[in-house]
């Protein structure tokens, strides 16, 4: 029996033999989870694999800058119908954090020099750095590198 050989296939992007035939699969990571959507069937040659991957990175560049909906690209799938998680913005919490510390000082529960200190640190030109993160990105590798 003479078997055809798969073509290659860039990252994220593979072959699935199923029960109906050969079908292109993408992974990509979607709200820190891995992701594996099979693409609907089609005939499998290069430029089937070609528009797996550019679909594949176009996913990627939308998850990345927030704008993914799960449900117009796979409204079939059971993670279509999983809730998105919010990501906070470092800048926020920081601010956030600021106002609590604010509201002990206003309840005599902080001195405020301690405010002053905090608001200095937090407001500060090292903590600038964190704006523009997502609270899932910052993990402890990335901390270990900002502090070093």
């Amino acid at each position: 029996m003479d078997k055809k050989p798969t073509p290659s296939t860039p990252p994220g992007v593979t072959i699935r033999e199923t029960a109906t035939g050969a079908r292109i699969q993408i992974a990509f990571t979607w709200n820190a989870k891995q992701c594996r959507e099979l693409l609907p069937p089609c005939t499998i040659n290069k430029a089937s694999i070609l528009y797996a991957s550019n679909l594949r990175n176009e996913i990627r560049r939308k998850v990345a800058n927030g704008s993914f909906d799960y449900k117009e690209y796979f409204p079939g799938s059971p993670n279509a119908k999983r809730k998105t998680i919010v990501t906070s913005m470092m800048e926020t919490l920081l601010e956030k954090q600021l106002q609590l510390y604010q509201k002990q000082v206003d309840n005599g529960k902080m001195s405020p020099a301690t405010f002053r200190g905090y608001a200095k640190s937090i407001n500060g030109e090292r903590m600038r750095h964190w704006h523009g993160w997502g609270l899932e990105e910052v993990t402890p590798s990335a901390l270990r590198d900002w502090v070093s």
